[in-house]
């Protein structure tokens, strides 16, 4: 039967010689393109050999569902472990000013740790002078204008059918890298759901152990330390 043939380190159900790893290998602290994840997908579901990415009978099913897949593990990556941390400037008028965040940036989701700095002559300056509402806005409440550049956690860009190999994730590559094992760790379970199975444990494993980002400014003898949700 199929897994036997698997186990036995032949062909997979898809007809395919099994690789013995991820070969198109990227250099260390190199971004990921949308290709590396399907490709480094199809190896572990045994449909791809080298680093050649093939649409074809065995994979189009595959490479149809990659989009969702890869969504979803954004969404638990970028939400649960390693937040997708992004800021935005802000101009602040003279008086109290309220900026509602989902006008000012699309892909916020929450402000995390708060982290703002008052940009004076182009340099940061950390500042406590605002409080933020209902988690979605923020308001400064000073008389003063200003230019503000405000963090927070993103929501992951969503992946679709248009999605162009060629597209780099805006993630960090040990976060990226995880991908492939939740997509197989879905597409796979028709075909052998004790291997996918195996691929979401070592998923949870894996994201289980991501450790937050360092935040902050650090300049000469000062140092503010704040770590990233």
């Amino acid at each position: 039967g199929p897994a036997a043939r698997m186990r036995a380190g032949t062909h997979s159900r898809r007809g395919r010689h099994r690789p013995r790893a991820f070969r198109h290998r990227k250099r260390r602290n190199e971004a990921l393109t949308w290709k590396d994840v399907k490709l480094a997908a199809l190896q572990k579901m045994f449909s791809a050999d080298g680093g050649t990415l093939v649409e074809d009978e065995t994979t189009k099913d595959y490479l149809a569902g990659m989009p969702q897949a890869a969504n979803e593990a954004l969404a638990l990556l970028c939400t649960s472990n390693r937040y997708l941390r992004k800021s935005v400037l802000l101009e602040k008028p003279q008086g109290p000013a309220r900026f509602a965040m989902k006008d000012e940036a699309e892909d916020f989701w929450a402000f995390g740790t708060p982290e703002v700095y008052r940009l004076e002559n182009g340099m940061p300056r950390r500042t406590s002078a605002f409080s933020t509402v209902a988690g979605r806005d923020i308001i400064f409440p000073g008389r003063q204008a200003g230019r503000y550049e405000v963090f927070y956690n993103a929501w992951p860009p969503a992946l679709g059918e248009k999605t162009l190999d060629t597209y780099e994730l805006p993630l960090a590559p040990d976060v990226a890298v995880l991908l492939p094992l939740y997509m197989a760790s879905q597409l796979y379970k028709d075909d052998d759901n004790s291997i996918a199975t195996i691929y979401r444990n070592e998923f949870e494993v894996a994201r289980g152990e991501l450790t937050p980002m360092a935040g902050g400014v650090t300049a000469g003898e000062w140092t503010a330390k704040d770590g990233w949700c």
